[in-house]
C-alpha cells in the first residue's frame, strides 16, 4: 500500500510538470501551436508559448520592442481582441530560428481594406518556449498600408471639417487647415484665400451666413480627398437656388488641410447665375470700365460715356446716359449720331460682372450696333 502511494505520488508530480510548460519542445512544433493559438484566440496559450523575457519587435511601427511577460501579455490580448488571424505561406526551419511568410488579417486592416498583409516572421525557440520573435511586412504590403494609412487620415480630417461646418464651430474649422493652407474658388475669381489669417476671415464669414454642406460622394487618393456635396447658405436661400452642388478637392498633410480648391458644377453655376443676373436701373450701377470683343465702354458718375476702339484710342462716340424707370437713355454729343436721336435700352447683368444692353429703340443705327453687345467689366 504504501509502495503504490508513492507510485502515484510520482505521476501526480510528473502530470503537475507536463502541464504547466509547453508540451511542443521542437521550434517548428512550437510556432505551429503559436498560430493556431492566434487563429482561436486562445490568449492564455499564447501567453503559455512565449519565455518570460521573450522579445517581440515590429519594425514596421517603430524602433522600440515589446518586451518581458506582462508587455507580451498585454500585446497578445490587444491583437486577439481586434480578430486577428494568421495563415502561414511557407516554413523555413535552420536550428533554433524559425521564419514563417505568413498573410494576416486584423479588424484595422479590414476596416481600412488592405487584409490580409503579407509579413515575414523570424523566431527564435528555445527550451519550448518563443523567446524572439521579429516581424516586418514585405515590401509591397508596407507600401499599402501607408497608403491605406494616409488614406485613412485624409478621409478623417475632412469628416471633421464637414462635421465642424455644419455645427458652426470656428475653433476646429480654424484648428483643421494648416497655417498656410491655400482655399480657392475658381467660379469667384482667380485670387485664393491664403494663410492661418485670410482662412479664418472666410470661415468666419460663411458661418456668419449658416453655411451647411451634405455629401453626396467622396473619392480619397492618397492624400488627396474629392468631394462632391450640396452646399448650402443664406445667400442662396434667399436667391431661392439652394442647394447648390460643388466638387471640392482638397490636399491633406501631416492631419492639416494644406489646400482646397471648390468649384460649382456646370448646371450650379448656371442656375447661380441665372439667378444673380438682374435688371439694372441706376447710373452708379454702370460707373466704371467695360469691355467688349470689339470696343471699350466708359460710364462716368456725372452721367456721362464714351465709345472706343480701344483703351487708349480716341473715343467714337461721346455723350449722356440717365435713367427714366428702368430704362436707360441714351444721347451722343454731335459727331457720332444726331442729338436728337434718342437711344432707349434695357441693361441686364451683374454689377462688377458684366452688363448686357437690349435696344427698346434707338434712330442711329451705329450706336445700337455698338452698344448692344456682352460686356465684361474691367476697372472703376
Amino acid at each position: 500500500m504504501k509502495k503504490l502511494f508513492l507510485v502515484l505520488t510520482v505521476v501526480v508530480v510528473a502530470v503537475v510538470g507536463c502541464t504547466s510548460s509547453p508540451t511542443h519542445s521542437k521550434p517548428e512544433a512550437v510556432v505551429n501551436a503559436a498560430m493556431d493559438a492566434w487563429n482561436a484566440g486562445d490568449v492564455t496559450a499564447l501567453k503559455a508559448l512565449f519565455a518570460d523575457d521573450a522579445v517581440a519587435c515590429f519594425p514596421d511601427w517603430g524602433d522600440e520592442c515589446t518586451t518581458g511577460a506582462e508587455e507580451i501579455g498585454v500585446w497578445i490580448k490587444e491583437l486577439v481582441a481586434v480578430n486577428f488571424s494568421i495563415e502561414p505561406e511557407s516554413i523555413e526551419m535552420e536550428g533554433d530560428t524559425v521564419t514563417v511568410v505568413a498573410k494576416v488579417w486584423a479588424d484595422p486592416t479590414r476596416e481600412l481594406g488592405v487584409a490580409p498583409l503579407v509579413t515575414t516572421d523570424v523566431y527564435t525557440v528555445q527550451d519550448g518556449q518563443i523567446t524572439s520573435q521579429t516581424s516586418t511586412l514585405t515590401e509591397e504590403s508596407a507600401a499599402k498600408l501607408m497608403e491605406a494609412m494616409v488614406t485613412a487620415e485624409s478621409m478623417s480630417v475632412i469628416n471633421a471639417a464637414l462635421d465642424a461646418w455644419n455645427t458652426r464651430d470656428v475653433a476646429a474649422l480654424k484648428a483643421l487647415y494648416a497655417d498656410n493652407a491655400v482655399a480657392c474658388f475658381p467660379d469667384w475669381g482667380e485670387e485664393c484665400t491664403t494663410g492661418a489669417e485670410e482662412i479664418g476671415v472666410w470661415i468666419e464669414e460663411l458661418v456668419a451666413v449658416n453655411f451647411s454642406i451634405e455629401p453626396e460622394s467622396i473619392e480619397m487618393e492618397g492624400d488627396t480627398v474629392t468631394v462632391v456635396a450640396k452646399v448650402w447658405a443664406d445667400p442662396s436661400r434667399e436667391l431661392g437656388i439652394a442647394p447648390l452642388v460643388t466638387t471640392d478637392v482638397y490636399t491633406v498633410e501631416n492631419g492639416k488641410i494644406t489646400s482646397q480648391t471648390s468649384t460649382l458644377t456646370e448646371e450650379s453655376a448656371s442656375k447661380l447665375m441665372e439667378a444673380m443676373v438682374a435688371t439694372i436701373t441706376t447710373v452708379e450701377d454702370l460707373v466704371g470700365v467695360w469691355e467688349s470683343g470689339r470696343w471699350v465702354l466708359e460710364f462716368t458718375e456725372n452721367g456721362g460715356y464714351r465709345i472706343k476702339a480701344g483703351r487708349m484710342s480716341t473715343s467714337m462716340a461721346v455723350g449722356e446716359i440717365w435713367f427714366e424707370g428702368d430704362q436707360l437713355h441714351v444721347k451722343d454729343s454731335p459727331g457720332f449720331c444726331s442729338q436728337d436721336e434718342i437711344g432707349r435700352y434695357e441693361v441686364e447683368g451683374i454689377v462688377g460682372d458684366y452688363l448686357t444692353l437690349t435696344a427698346i429703340t434707338d434712330p442711329c443705327g451705329a450706336r445700337d450696333a455698338a452698344l448692344t453687345e456682352r460686356w465684361t467689366w474691367v476697372s472703376d
